[in-house]
């Protein structure tokens, strides 16, 4: 079967299913859920072990202050002190980390030799987003405690979110060497090592935190999404299935094992684990924009509509979604909603190159060639303005038929 669709550029073209198959599997492989999802979320999940090691006391919520050895210097008023560390736990607990940030700013001139105090502020620094303010806490800890491996993780996680990847990955190897059973070190690692594209050590990093944590399925789905972009479905699948039986309910595992079955040429099975997607993240207008794609390759236009303005429904500024509806309205020639929906689009995103052309040809496709040249002028000047030259020739070829 041959099916009608629109290309990337709007433009309407005649291709196999085959073909468009490959154009949707490079959009899914190239999509959030893949490059940035799970690494966001595995990072993310660090924070929670990185928490510092400044001991917090049950009964009262402070950090055990160790004092160093000999009389406590007439300097230091131990009632301010244990005030403010009462605050900065307050703070925390609400989280208020610049006002924990700033307890422990005036707690540190009191204790300078009491490493808990450094670590306690880069914890409050990174949760509140200050990755630079935060790294630099944990380094002075971990100048004071060098073998204490929450502070190098810490500092991994600060670094990591400054996206100094080198740096981060010797941080979280040093956490290991300081605890080989510092989880949230492995998750850590595996997570930069793969930022920075270095697959088979992430790999090698998650398969010693199977051994760990052997019923944690982030392990499975991190391999797996890794070993697709390896271009290895076979191998990702099974460590995907691996994944699922862990945790059952999760929409991230079924979206990359979607992603595995369309590599593998199964899009029937591709769209199922979609659809699975769909219902248990039922508010995830991401997965309805893939979900459609698919749909779009089966032939399926009805249920690939629905599946669109599903997304623009959960996400009304979701231009892509909106695109791809007008594209599918420019298929079945109907041009005036196409041509709606991009003047829309272009409201909130006046520097849509794409917006721009694709209603350069709705217009003309109207016979409305005042419109449609104006609206491709302006595609042709941002084009030119981003050093697009393939797209910045395509629509000059189109501005010289206008003529």
């Amino acid at each position: 079967m041959v099916v009608p669709w629109l290309d990337s550029q709007g433009s309407t073209q005649t291709a196999s299913p085959q073909g468009k198959f490959a154009t949707v599997f490079r959009s899914l492989t190239q999509s959030r859920s893949l490059s940035t999802l799970v690494c966001t979320g595995l990072l993310a999940a660090t924070a929670t072990s990185l928490a510092p090691t400044i001991a917090l006391a049950q009964s009262t919520g402070r950090i055990k202050v160790i004092a160093p050895a000999g009389p406590v210097p007439a300097s230091i008023n131990r009632d301010r002190l244990n005030a403010l560390l009462d605050q900065a736990a307050a703070a925390i607990k609400a989280q208020r980390y610049g006002d924990a940030a700033v307890a422990y700013q005036e707690a540190i001139p009191m204790e300078r030799d009491n490493a808990r105090l450094y670590s306690g502020l880069g914890y409050a620094q990174a949760k509140r987003g200050d990755f630079k303010a935060s790294a630099d806490a944990f380094r002075l800890a971990i100048s004071l405690e060098q073998n204490n491996s929450d502070f190098h993780n810490g500092l991994g996680y600060a670094l990591a979110n400054l996206q100094d990847y080198k740096a981060a990955s010797q941080a979280y190897r040093r956490a290991i060497q300081a605890d080989s059973k510092k989880v949230g070190a492995y998750i850590g690692l595996g997570t930069v090592l793969r930022r920075d594209q270095q697959f088979d050590a992430a790999i090698a990093v998650y398969e010693q935190y199977k051994a760990l944590k052997p019923r944690d399925w982030r392990s499975y789905e991190a391999i797996g999404t890794m070993q697709i972009q390896k271009r290895q479905y076979s191998k990702a699948l099974k460590q995907l299935q691996q994944a699922e039986q862990y945790a059952p309910s999760n929409a991230t595992i079924q979206v990359s094992k979607a992603v595995a079955l369309l590599g593998l040429n199964r899009p029937s099975e591709g769209v199922a684990a979609l659809e699975r997607a769909s219902f248990i993240e039922s508010k995830n207008p991401n997965i309805f924009l893939k979900l459609g794609e698919v749909y779009q390759t089966l032939g399926q236009d009805d249920k690939a509509m629905n599946a669109y303005r599903k997304a623009v429904s959960l996400r009304p500024d979701y231009n892509e979604a909106r695109s791809r509806i007008a594209k599918m309205h420019m298929a079945s020639r109907d041009f005036a909603r196409a041509t709606v929906i991009y003047q829309d689009i272009l409201k909130n995103a006046p520097r849509d190159a794409d917006a721009y052309y694709n209603l350069g040809i709705a217009l003309r496709a109207r016979d409305k060639k005042k419109e449609a040249k104006e609206a491709l002028q302006r595609a042709e000047r941002i084009f030119k303005e981003e050093g697009n030259r393939e797209r910045l020739n395509e629509t000059k070829k189109l501005l010289r038929e206008l003529r």
